[in-house]
């Protein structure tokens, strides 16, 4: 008696797999296909997915997908779950990288539709494209469903535009309807004609910058703004002169001791809606913020401070300045967040919560509290966290809450393990701090 297998060839790397007709085996073979057709019979397909979800999230906490691929390889039920989460990010970094992708896309174009985020790096202006990239990188617009796209700059030097032979395929990408995050890297002459199709929800200049002389025919649609290592006076003349921008109501800002204070805050006057202001501040940019936010906008709703490397006695030279913003834009504030990463587990000493909010006259309309800690313990010369100082630090957030009289939420995630995207507030597992049922 013989019964039927379906045959994998080439390898058993799932990028290369492909599934053909079946041949006829001996029956005292262990069968993939009746091993897997009870699999596929009795359990619902959501079921199927949310298996696969829950090693994905295992899988990125060890930092790599080797679990889910050998899940991509058990079954055929498993496969089209797995591919979504494998293909999911990819990061072209070298020119040699994006050459093989390219390639794979030409092969396998079915491997676009499970692509979310792209990550290219631009080659150098002394790099010469060989004929190889420039007969396939078209291919690059299989991928139909994009949601982010990050464009670098090459890294020896600084790349004035994107390349013409790679123009028109990246501003395909860029002008998806499905593309709502945009980040630029080191790219300092970026043409606004390019964004004003884009209807993003993020646009990230980090060393980057417009050209000066484009003027784009109609303004770019984005909700948040995010500014790194950028120069404040350019960003004044085009929020000023050009108009660059509709619907922007986030701006999120990396505070620099060399730039001049009058400039940042001249930088929010020229925002008349802003609802979200997230500030990125160090140990060397305390002073700088209170005197932003003198004369907040009238709008504003969001406050977000994330606080970076921090030491412990840096920290209550910060307490000092957040009281001092409390005092002026305290009263329009409904959602008040601090993400702090610290060289110590001593900071669950810190009373940075508890003296911040302990005049609640200040806070008027504070609707949600947000704390994120993490303690950065990847660098043998800092100390290894305390045991049980997050418990600690738990403890003594919980007490004050159910001393206060107030009905915010407060939601916090605590941690010392290393984490991907730590200060991203959507990709942080956060949770609540119910008081107690008495209360």
């Amino acid at each position: 008696m013989s019964v039927a297998r379906p045959i994998i060839h080439q390898t058993l790397d799932p990028l290369h797999r492909n599934w053909e007709y079946p041949e006829v085996i001996d029956s005292n073979t262990l069968l993939i296909s009746t091993c897997m057709q009870p699999l596929v019979e009795f359990i619902p397909t959501e079921i199927i997915g949310l298996i696969i979800d829950e090693v994905v999230l295992a899988d990125k906490k060890l930092g790599a997908f080797k679990t889910v691929k050998a899940c991509s390889l058990t079954c055929y039920a498993f496969l089209q779950h797995s591919r979504r989460h494998i293909f999911s990010d990819i990061y072209a970094g070298e020119t040699d990288k994006l050459l093989n992708f390219c390639n794979l896309l030409k092969d396998s174009p079915w491997i676009g539709q499970h692509v979310r985020s792209l990550w290219i790096v631009l080659p150098g202006r002394s790099y010469s494209f060989d004929q190889s990239l420039l007969s396939v990188h078209h291919h690059l617009k299989h991928m139909d469903q994009l949601k982010s796209i990050v464009i670098k700059g090459y890294s020896l030097e600084w790349t004035v535009d994107i390349p013409l032979s790679l123009r028109s395929t990246i501003v395909h990408l860029m002008h998806l309807p499905s593309v709502v995050d945009i980040r630029f890297i080191k790219i300092i002459a970026i043409s606004p004609l390019d964004l004003a199709p884009c209807n993003l929800h993020t646009l990230t200049m980090t060393s980057a910058n417009f050209m000066d002389k484009c003027r784009p025919l109609q303004s770019i649609k984005c909700h948040k703004l995010y500014l790194e290592d950028v120069i404040p006076s350019q960003w004044i003349r085009h929020l000023q002169k050009r108009k660059l921008f509709i619907d922007l109501k986030g701006l999120c800002i990396y505070l620099s001791s060399y730039i001049q204070q009058s400039l940042y805050f001249q930088l929010l006057s020229d925002i008349p809606y802003l609802e979200e202001l997230d500030l990125r501040i160090s140990d060397s940019t305390y002073s700088l913020f209170p005197s932003i936010l003198a004369v907040p906008p009238p709008s504003l709703k969001c406050l977000k401070i994330r606080i970076h490397n921090s030491h412990l006695s840096m920290l209550t030279c910060l307490i000092d300045r957040l009281k001092k913003v409390a005092d002026t834009a305290g009263h329009l504030v409904q959602h008040l967040s601090f993400n702090v990463m610290s060289r110590s587990s001593s900071i669950s000493q810190v009373p940075l919560i508890q003296d911040v909010l302990a005049d609640s006259s200040k806070w008027p309309v504070l609707q949600r509290m947000s704390l994120r800690v993490y303690v950065r313990d990847m660098w043998p010369s800092y100390d290894a966290p305390e045991a049980g100082w997050e418990d600690d630090l738990k403890l003594r957030l919980r007490n004050f809450l159910e001393n206060r009289q107030s009905n915010f939420g407060f939601f916090y995630s605590i941690t010392d393990a290393w984490t991907e995207h730590y200060d991203e507030d959507d990709k942080i597992d956060w949770h609540e701090m119910v008081r107690n049922p008495a209360d």
